[in-house]
C-alpha cells in the first residue's frame, strides 16, 4: 500500500517542481531584462545627452557667442550674423535633410500613449542634429526637450535586442531613454524616473518602473560619478525661512503660472505670425537669428541655453532689478521668436531661465519692504523657476524632485512645493496641463480623456470588419436576392454596380414585394442609403454611428467607394474590450 501511494504521488511532486523551476527561470529572465535593458539604455542615453550638451557648448566657444565670451572685443557684425547664418543652415537642413517636421517631447508622449511606439531613429537623429546646430549658433531655445526625444529614440532602437520586442517593450524603452537622459541632464535620478512616468508613460506599472529606475540610476552614475559633471546650479545654505515668506512663495506660484501662460501663448502667436509670412520657410529661422543678433548686441546673455544667466540670477546683487526685468522680457520674446520661426529646440530650458529671472525679480522688489527677502533671493529664484517650469511641462512631482536632488535642502523644497502646487492649479485652468498636451490637443489627441479613450479614438476598425453580408448587383432578380437573404438570415442586402461601387441597400420586405412583379431588377426596387463608415474610421466613430443607426451592421467603404465589408456592434464592442484590457494590462503589469 505504501509503495502504491508513493508511485501515485511521484508524478504530482515532479510536476510541482517543474512549475517551480519554470517560475524561477521566468523571475531570473525578468530580472536580467530589468538590469541589462535598463542599464544599457540608461548608459547610452546619458552618453549621448552629455555629448550633445558638451558639443553645442564647445561650438558656442568656437564661434565665440557664449554668454561668457568677451563681446566687447568681438565685431558688431559677428554677433549679428552668427545666429542669422545658423538659422539659414537650420532652415536648409530642415528642408533637404529632415523634410518631416522636427519632433520633440509631444511626439514621444503620443508614441507612448497610442501604443505604436513609433519614434523613428532617422527622424530622432535629424531632430537632434538640427537642435544641435540651433543651440550651437546661439539660438535662444532649450536643450532638454531634444535630449528627451533623443533618449526616447535610443530606447526604442534597443527594443530589437530585447526578448519579445513587443509594443510594451518599446514603451519601456521610451521610458528608459527619457529617464536616463533627464537623470544625466540634471544629475537627478529620482526626477528622471518620475519624469518618464509622470509626463511620458503616465502610469506606474511595476513592469516599467523597475527598468526605468535602473536606467535613471545608470544615467546619473555616468554623468555625476564617472564624468563628475557639476550640477546645473548650486545654492548656498539658506537660513531659517519666516512664516510670511511662505505666503510669498504661494504668490510666486500663482503669478509664475500666469507668466508661463503668457510665454506659451506668445510662442503659439509667434508660430502663427511665421506661418503668415510670405517668405520661404528656409529663410524664416535666419530672420529670427538676425533679430536675435540685434537684441544680443545689448543683451548678450540671451544667446544660447542661458545656463550662465540662470546661475548669476541666483546671486544677490549680481543683476539690478531693471536689468533683470529687461532680461526676463527679452528671454521670453526671443525664445518665442526663435522657436516659432523654425529654430529647433525645446521649452524646458527657457522655462527654467524665465522662472529664475522672475523669482529673483520678485525677491528684489520685496527686499525693501519685507525684511529677509534680500537674504532669501536664491529661494525666491528657485521658487520662480519651479513655478514657471512646472506650468510649461506639466510635471509637478518631477519639478519638486529636481530641486530636492540639486539642492539637497528639505526646507527649500518645502517652499518650492507651495509654488509648484499653486502654479499647476492656476495654469491648468488658464491653459491646460502643459504646453506638450496643448500641442497634442491641436493634433486631435486630447490626453485629458484618458489613455483608453485616446486609443479608442485612434484605433482603426479594420480588425472588426468582416465579410458576413449579402452583396448583390443592380441587374440581379429580386427572387434570387430574396433567396440569398433568407439563406443568410439577414434583412438587408448591399447593392453595388458593375464597377463594384456602392449603391445603397435594400430590405428583405421590399424584395419580397418585388418578386410579384415581372421584369423587375434590383435597380428598380426602392433602395436606401444607410449610414456608412470609411475603412480608416476609428472604433469610437464606429460605435457612435452604430448608436445612430437602426441597422445592426454598418457598411465600410474604401476611398474609391468600394464595399470593403461591414461592422456590427458585437465586433466593435469586442475590439473596444480588447483595447481596455491592453490599457489595464500596461498600467498594472508586473
Amino acid at each position: 500500500m505504501d509503495g502504491l501511494t508513493t508511485e501515485n504521488e511521484h508524478p504530482f511532486e515532479t510536476s510541482r517542481s517543474e512549475v517551480a523551476e519554470k517560475g524561477m527561470m521566468k523571475v531570473i529572465k525578468n530580472a536580467l531584462f530589468v538590469v541589462l535593458f535598463g542599464s544599457v539604455v540608461g548608459v547610452v542615453s546619458a552618453i549621448f545627452a552629455d555629448l550633445f550638451v558638451y558639443g553645442f557648448k564647445y561650438l558656442n566657444q568656437i564661434l565665440n557667442i557664449s554668454a561668457a565670451s568677451q563681446h566687447e572685443s568681438i565685431s558688431f557684425w559677428w554677433i549679428l550674423l552668427v545666429p542669422c547664418i545658423g538659422g539659414l543652415v537650420v532652415g536648409l537642413f530642415n528642408r533637404y535633410i529632415n523634410p518631416d517636421k522636427p519632433q520633440g517631447p509631444p511626439d514621444v508622449i503620443a508614441a507612448a500613449q497610442l501604443g505604436h511606439s513609433q519614434v523613428p531613429f532617422k527622424s530622432g537623429m535629424s531632430t537632434a542634429l538640427a537642435s544641435f546646430m540651433s543651440l550651437g549658433s546661439g539660438a535662444s531655445v532649450g536643450g532638454y526637450g531634444p535630449i528627451v526625444h533623443l533618449g526616447a529614440t535610443l530606447g526604442v532602437a534597443f527594443r530589437k535586442f530585447a526578448y519579445g520586442g513587443g509594443g510594451h517593450i518599446a514603451n519601456i524603452g521610451i521610458g528608459c531613454g527619457v529617464a536616463g537622459a533627464i537623470a544625466a541632464a540634471f544629475n537627478a535620478p529620482l526626477a528622471g524616473m518620475f519624469f518618464a512616468h509622470e509626463v511620458v508613460l503616465r502610469h506606474y506599472s511595476l513592469r516599467a518602473f523597475a527598468p526605468i529606475t535602473v536606467s535613471a540610476t545608470m544615467g546619473y552614475i555616468v554623468t555625476a560619478v564617472i564624468l563628475e559633471r557639476p550640477p546645473l546650479f548650486q545654492i548656498d545654505q539658506i537660513g531659517h525661512l519666516n512664516a510670511w515668506e511662505y505666503s510669498s512663495f504661494m504668490l510666486i506660484g500663482v503669478t509664475g503660472a500666469m507668466l508661463a501662460v503668457v510665454f506659451m501663448r506668445t510662442l503659439l502667436k509667434s508660430q502663427k505670425i511665421a506661418q503668415g509670412l510670405n517668405m520661404p520657410n528656409t529663410l524664416k529661422p535666419a530672420l529670427a537669428g538676425f533679430a536675435l543678433g540685434l537684441v544680443a548686441l545689448q543683451l548678450p546673455e540671451l544667446l544660447g541655453l542661458g545656463t550662465a544667466l540662470l546661475q548669476s540670477a541666483m546671486i544677490p546683487e549680481s543683476i539690478e532689478a531693471p536689468q533683470m526685468a529687461m532680461l526676463l522680457v527679452g528671454k521670453l520674446v526671443v525664445t518665442a521668436m526663435c522657436l516659432g520661426f523654425g529654430f529647433v529646440g525645446g521649452v524646458f530650458s527657457p522655462s527654467l531661465v524665465i522662472g529664475v529671472l522672475f523669482g529673483s525679480l520678485v525677491g528684489l522688489v520685496l527686499a525693501p519692504i519685507m525684511p529677509g527677502a534680500a537674504d532669501s533671493l536664491g529661494v525666491f529664484a528657485i521658487c520662480g523657476m519651479a513655478a514657471v517650469t512646472t506650468a510649461v511641462i506639466g510635471a509637478p512631482i518631477s519639478t519638486i524632485l529636481i530641486i530636492l536632488e540639486l539642492t539637497r535642502n528639505y526646507e527649500l523644497t518645502t517652499a518650492v512645493l507651495l509654488s509648484v502646487v499653486f502654479s499647476n492649479l492656476v495654469s491648468y485652468r488658464l491653459f491646460g496641463r502643459s504646453f506638450f498636451d496643448h500641442v497634442l490637443e491641436k493634433r486631435g489627441l486630447d490626453l485629458t480623456k484618458g489613455r483608453d479613450a485616446l486609443l479608442i479614438a485612434n484605433t482603426s476598425i479594420s480588425e472588426s470588419v468582416h465579410q458576413a453580408f449579402v452583396k448583390v448587383g443592380l441587374k440581379d432578380k429580386p427572387s434570387d436576392v430574396l433567396n440569398l437573404m433568407t439563406s443568410n438570415n439577414t434583412n438587408v442586402a448591399h447593392v453595388v454596380d458593375q464597377n463594384d461601387e456602392y449603391q445603397g441597400a435594400v430590405l428583405l420586405s421590399d424584395m419580397a414585394m418585388a418578386c410579384s412583379v415581372q421584369g423587375v431588377h434590383v435597380e428598380d426596387v426602392n433602395r436606401f442609403m444607410p449610414k456608412i463608415l470609411e475603412e480608416n474610421a476609428s472604433v469610437e466613430q464606429g460605435l457612435t454611428i452604430l448608436q445612430q443607426s437602426p441597422q445592426k451592421s454598418i457598411p465600410v467603404l474604401s476611398s474609391d467607394n468600394k464595399l470593403v465589408g461591414v461592422v456590427n456592434q458585437q465586433s466593435l464592442l469586442g475590439q473596444y474590450r480588447d483595447t481596455l484590457h491592453k490599457v489595464r494590462s500596461d498600467e498594472n503589469a508586473a
